[in-house]
């Protein structure tokens, strides 16, 4: 998991409903900056995968997948709950 991952799951307990904010201090993008020029890197347009599903949004992709650990991904699912693309959520 990377440092910038880190730091914001670090911050979730303090978001517990919908339109709640908190402060997290800085955030280190370094290893996300470092794998998108590293790339390569591919680009699709599609739509949300939680409601409304709006449509004309652009993903960008690493060919290398970027390492999360199991704890982070569990905590940010917690938080995002439903996805319509349930069998990769």
């Amino acid at each position: 998991t990377t440092a910038l991952l880190t730091s914001v799951i670090e911050n979730i307990a303090q978001v517990t409903t919908p339109g709640t904010a908190t402060k997290t201090g800085a955030l280190d993008f370094t290893e996300l900056i470092a794998a998108v020029t590293a790339g390569p890197l591919f680009q699709y347009s599609g739509s949300l995968t939680t409601p409304p599903c709006a449509e004309g949004l652009t993903f960008l992709v690493l060919e290398k997948p970027m390492a999360l650990d199991v704890r982070t991904f569990n905590t940010l699912k917690s938080v995002i709950k439903f996805n319509a693309r349930y069998s990769q959520s």
